[in-house]
């Protein structure tokens, strides 16, 4: 039997889980909560899934051991910036082979690097295979087995096609990508966009402004893609305008959302510290703002956002921010 392993029991993760469970395969997931491990092995439910029925078939253990030991895939689906300590810790336990295939399903940047997951992974596990699972996907969605369609990046074929039988089902479609790079940074970025679009929202700014601001960043990610060696052709793929779309359109992103509270006047330091929701693209653009400077590319969109969540004074109108950042020639 394939021993299917997923490390972070969250919304996305149990999600993703779920998805490989309706093909009848078992899914081991590692949580160090144990309400969470009583909640889905007892009564299949996760209230970060409200309304949702879990599979039987997904186990969640709290014995990191047990969950790795001969995995032959293992999913990462914990918050991007605890995906680098979860690597070594996998890697410390010596319960891993080099055949076991690493899919992280998390979007960030490794800050201290400034590192690629899909560079992290290839510095920790030289030898293992990887492939990188991004969007359009909202987990509640997909749990709910509406209609979905995913990117699975991998250099390898046969590997992604692997990953994709898992997966594949009457309302999940996995898409196939051998652009790892662009993959990761388009959803990335989407992340940052989507801040951006929701504060143009909750401050009332109209949706032309909006069009301004994706056009702007579209061509500052392309721009970072062609820098790192993706191909920004990738942006007319699943990954791309798809995962943009949905993030930057939807107020059910979280990260759409956070732009909006501030644009209605919400102290970001404030929202930000709540522990309880993950905010990637607040965490990615102090990330992404980094790696611009680092490889001299303008970031304009990336800056603002930024200085909006971290470096916003009290006194500045953030409608003059905007509208300063976006209409600049």
């Amino acid at each position: 039997m394939t021993k299917i392993s997923l490390i972070g029991a969250g919304a996305w993760g149990l999600a993703i889980a779920n998805t490989i469970a309706h093909n009848k395969n078992k899914v081991l997931v590692y949580s160090d909560n144990k309400d969470v491990v009583k909640e889905v092995n007892k009564y299949h439910t996760t209230h970060r899934l409200p309304g949702v029925k879990l599979s039987s078939k997904i186990i969640v253990k709290d014995k990191f051991p047990d969950i790795i030991k001969n995995a032959e895939f293992l999913f990462i689906a914990t918050p991007s910036q605890v995906v680098k300590e979860v690597l070594f810790q996998v890697k410390n336990s010596g319960k891993i082979s080099n055949k076991t295939i690493f899919i992280t399903c998390s979007k960030g940047i490794e800050e201290e690097n400034l590192s690629l997951f899909s560079d992290l992974v290839k510095e920790i596990f030289p030898y293992n295979p990887y492939a990188a699972i991004s969007g359009p996907n909202f987990a509640i969605e997909v749990a709910k087995k509406l209609p979905t369609t995913t990117t699975i990046a991998c250099k390898d074929e046969k590997i992604a096609k692997k990953i994709a039988k898992l997966m594949a089902s009457e309302y999940f479609l996995p898409t196939i990508s051998n652009d790892v790079v662009s993959t990761q940074i388009y959803g990335i970025v989407k992340n940052i966009l989507a801040i951006g679009c929701g504060v143009i929202d909750g401050l009332k700014l109209g949706e032309n402004a909006k069009a301004v601001l994706l056009v702007k960043g579209i061509e500052e990610v392309n721009n970072l893609v062609e820098k790192l060696g993706g191909k920004k052709e990738e942006f007319l793929s699943p990954a791309g305008f798809g995962d943009l779309f949905l993030t930057c359109s939807s107020r059910d992103s979280r990260n759409n959302n956070l732009g909006f509270l501030i644009g209605k006047g919400s102290d970001p330091k404030r929202i930000l510290s709540d522990q309880d929701t993950v905010y990637e693209g607040a965490i990615s653009v102090k990330s992404v703002v980094k790696l611009s400077k680092k490889h001299k590319i303008k970031m304009p969109i990336s800056e603002m956002i930024y200085n909006i969540l971290y470096n916003q004074k009290i006194s500045e109108d953030l409608t003059q921010i905007i509208q300063n950042t976006i209409i600049q020639k």
